[in-house]
Order: structure tokens, then sequence, then C-alpha cells
């Protein structure tokens, strides 16, 4: 793998998984710190100075574009090769990144002028972070942050955690007066070693976040409440979306478990130049009422009962070797085998045994020690798949034959 010193590295302002003024201020700084526009392929050039590859424009185009253009982050750099004519595979371009970038750059031109389109170009802090379709529907984050808290306020709903990246925003919502019971562990059994336990610092994260609004979260191993994540992306690396799972709340344990939201971001051709605040909000606000339906209704006790009527199943699944199902775990939801110690410990440490749902579990309790946003999401709708009993199948059957093991689970 290349160290892709030519790509300007990703950085802008405040970024991680924290608290929900953290990420309102953030928001507020990019409004006045980023530019958008529209403009035909033949327009732009990729160029390299000092070692950085770098967008620029034509004369005709130097209103919106500098003389010096702007730096290419690594997300928008592989976009402009996917929607290349023909494409340029990612791997090739991040190696001619390193080692070629002057070809890479003259490559990259002539194939944008040899089939030109009109692309949308998202740049923040100088630098260009999404080149996108002028299809594209911008629907920025600030605005999908306000129908969220508007939202919230209808449902009394509560801010566990706030999430933002280079690529996607996060928003968790909880209900803690919703509760159900999955019966992991029997009335009078023990309540659950260490393992059952939540990250301390995920924990102590969650209370300083909440500043004394977080209500308190039922006891004991077997309550669950309703989760909801409300996402977007303002750069075409996913939809804006709403995904309902569940809390375990002992543990604080979060799985989403389904997708009710997805609306991919499509609208009309945009025209040529600069777009301006004003026009982004009004071409979202259609999807951006969608999600305040959504926040009205994902919080419905019996809606709810049927997710969890969902996962109660992986209860009563067995894992005969946990330890084969751990790797099984983490090749399938392509989480790496880097996090597989603590994956397994966790599993151990689950109250109730070696249940396919424990293991759902201890995938959403690793979930809270991952610092990248976006991989402690990919971890949590993986929780939800184990869950809601996706990959059963290939867990209980981990290490031995799929017969013999689905024989010995019932």
């Amino acid at each position: 793998m290349t160290n892709n010193a030519n790509i300007v590295p990703e950085r802008a302002g405040w970024r991680g998984r924290g608290s929900l003024s953290s990420m309102v201020s953030e928001l507020k700084r990019q409004i006045d710190a980023r530019l958008d526009f529209v403009i035909d392929s033949r327009d732009l050039v990729v160029a390299v100075d000092g070692g950085q590859l770098r967008l620029k424009g034509s004369p005709s185009a130097a209103e919106w574009i500098p003389r010096a253009g702007f730096a290419l982050q690594r997300q928008a750099l592989r976009q402009l090769a996917e929607r290349a004519n023909p494409s340029i595979p990612l791997r090739h371009v991040e190696e001619a990144a390193e080692k070629a970038p002057r070809r890479l750059a003259d490559y990259m031109t002539g194939l944008m002028h040899d089939a030109p389109e009109r692309r949308l170009v998202r740049v923040l802090d100088g630098k260009v972070r999404g080149f996108l379709s002028d299809a594209y529907k911008c629907i920025d984050n600030a605005d999908v942050a306000a129908a969220v808290l508007e939202g919230a306020k209808e449902a009394r709903a509560s801010i566990l955690e706030a999430t933002l990246s280079d690529t996607a925003m996060r928003i968790k919502l909880v209900v803690p007066e919703i509760v159900e019971d999955v019966e992991r562990v029997r009335s009078g059994d023990a309540s659950g070693g260490a393992g059952s336990i939540g990250s301390p610092e995920y924990l102590a994260r969650v209370a300083a976040n909440s500043r004394g609004t977080m209500p308190q979260l039922p006891s004991g191993p077997n309550a669950v409440c309703p989760i909801l994540t409300v996402g977007n992306s303002e750069t075409g690396h996913g939809t804006f979306f709403g995904r309902v799972g569940i809390l375990q709340a002992f543990c604080v344990n979060l799985a989403t478990v389904e997708t009710k939201l997805a609306q991919v971001h499509l609208g009309q051709r945009l025209e040529t130049g600069i777009f301006s605040r004003e026009t982004i909000a009004l071409e979202a606000d259609l999807i951006l009422r969608k999600g305040k339906d959504l926040m009205r209704t994902a919080f419905d006790p019996a809606r709810f009962k049927e997710l969890v009527d969902k996962v109660r199943a992986t209860v009563g699944q067995v894992v005969v070797r946990p330890i084969a199902a751990v790797e099984v775990a983490c090749r399938a939801g392509l989480l790496g085998l880097d996090r597989l110690d603590a994956l397994t410990q966790a599993f151990m440490q689950e109250p109730g045994g070696t249940s396919v749902y424990n293991l759902g579990q201890a995938i959403a309790r690793v979930a809270q020690d991952v610092d990248n946003a976006d991989e402690a999401s990919e971890w949590e709708q993986f929780a939800g798949d184990v869950l809601s009993g996706k990959h059963s199948r290939e867990l209980m059957a981990a290490g031995g034959g799929a017969d013999d093991v689905l024989a010995r689970a019932h």
C-alpha cells in the first residue's frame, strides 16, 4: 500500500465521535468555508503543484477557481477516477499518485476533455471534497441536523451521540421509555460479567454529551430500547438515511437492524455556476420533510416490538465453536482481523452463553472502541445483521460440518 504522499490528507475542523454541540459548531463553520459550483469538465485541469495533485480551471472559470486551484482530497480523486471514461482502477490511481503524479494528472485531464460532462464540484477549506454528477441533489448536513433536532423534540428523543467524518454525518437518538425484554439471562441468574458492561470511555462520553438531558436507561442485561440513526453524506458517499435498531441498555450496545429511509441524492440537472446556500436548502426541502416524518414514527412501541421479535430468534441459536465463529464474523462483515482478540473476549463475557444474539451484541460492544466514525457505523450495521439472523447458518456451522452443528443447536 502506498502512503499517497501526493494526495492531500483529509482534514477540516472537528471530526470524530462526540457531542451534538461539537458537530453543530463545525457545521456552522463549514457554511462559510465551502464553495459549490457546476462546471464543464473541459474547463478543468488536474495539475501537480508543490508535490500535490490539484484541480485547476481555465480562464473562463476564474470567477470561482483561483489560479492556484484547489487541492484534491483522496475521496475526490477517487470519484474523479471512477467517473472518467474509461474509469481508472482505484488501486492504480493511488499508486500513480505516489509514483508518477504528473503522468496521472495529464491522463486524467485528457480523459475529462475527451469525454466532456458537467460536474458538481464541492470544495471545503480550499480542498476538493466531492466530484459529482450535475444531477446530484445537495442535502446539507446542517439542514439534516436541524430537521433531526426538531423531530427529536416532537418524539421526546434524546441524542446519544453525534459523529462527523469527511464523508458522512450521523446522529443517534434514543427513547428509553420504550422498553422490550430479550431474555438471554433468566431471572435469578448472574447479570453478566465485565464484558457485558460497555466501554468506560464510551459511557463517559455519552454521559458528557447528554449534558444532563439523557434519561436513565433501564437496567438489567435483557432490556432493549429503540435507537434511530439518521445520517447524510454531502459528497456522494451514500444516501440520506434513517436506520432503526436496538440499544442494549445495560451496556449501551447499539445495533442498526432496519433501514426505514434511504433517499438517493438525485434531482434535476444543475445549471453551470456557483450554488448558494439558499438554492441548496430549497433543493433538499422535500427529502428533509421525509426525514421529519421518520422521526415521528420511528419510536412507535408496536413497531419496535415487531423489530425485537425479529431478533429474539437468535437468542436460541447456539454457537458451538465460538472462536471459529468470531473469525467467520470478522470475514463476513469485512471487519478485519485486527480486532479478533477483542471481539472474542467480548463474546465470551456476554451474559447468557455463546448464542448468535450474544455474538451480535459483542460486535456492537467492540464498535464502542472504534475511533473512526465510519468504521464504527459499519460494525453497528453488521451487529444488526447478525442479530436479525442474516449470518446464523454460517456462524453456527463455523469450524465444523454445517449439518452436524445445526443439529446440535436444536
